[in-house]
Order: C-alpha cells, then structure tokens, then sequence
C-alpha cells in the first residue's frame, strides 16, 4: 500500500518518493510532457506548444478586427484541431508523464 509520500513506478511497479523523477529499479523517467507519437518533451517544448496556441489564437481574433472573417475563421479551425491534439501538454494533470525507452 502506498501512502501520500510515495507513488509506484507505471512500469515495473516499485515503490518510488512521490517527487522523483527517475524510477531507479528500471529507468523510467517523468517527463512534462508526450508528443502525439509518444516521445518525451521537456519542459521548453510544452512552454513552446504553449505560447505557439497562444500567439496562433491572438493572430486569429485579430484577423475579426481587421475585418478579415474568412481567414479568421480558418485560423481558429486550425487552432481547436491543434489545441485538441495537445490538450494534455496545455493543461497537464500535474502527475506528470512517464517514458522508458524500449
């Protein structure tokens, strides 16, 4: 059983300190977040996906003030399809996601 200061490896379920972010008994590692192929990305990479929804977002709704409907609109399809499939890199459970290598 595991209480609030430990958690237990994903992979090969050793009891590991609730803040580690390196499973000693087999390598896994906590990383901030996953890529949609299921490669690691560190903390600069979420930061990047971050601001890149962000500045698409704002570059969209400015394209409504310059009264450029269609392309604002476009812009904004384009950006809930990219935010759908980064949705877990924007707003992370704060678990953290965990990766070994095959």
């Amino acid at each position: 059983m595991t209480d609030a200061a430990t958690i237990e490896c994903p992979f090969c379920a050793s009891t590991l300190k609730a803040h580690a972010k390196v499973c000693a008994h087999c390598g896994a590692r906590r990383v901030a977040g996953m890529t949609a192929k299921g490669q690691p990305l560190g903390r600069g990479g979420v930061f990047f996906i971050r601001m890149f929804l962000t500045l698409w977002l704002l570059i969209a709704l400015s394209m409504f003030a310059m009264e450029s409907a269609p392309v604002g609109i476009g812009m904004l399809v384009l950006w809930s399809l990219m935010f759908f499939f980064n949705r877990r890199n924007v707003f992370p459970d704060g678990q953290g996601r965990w990766y070994r290598p095959n």
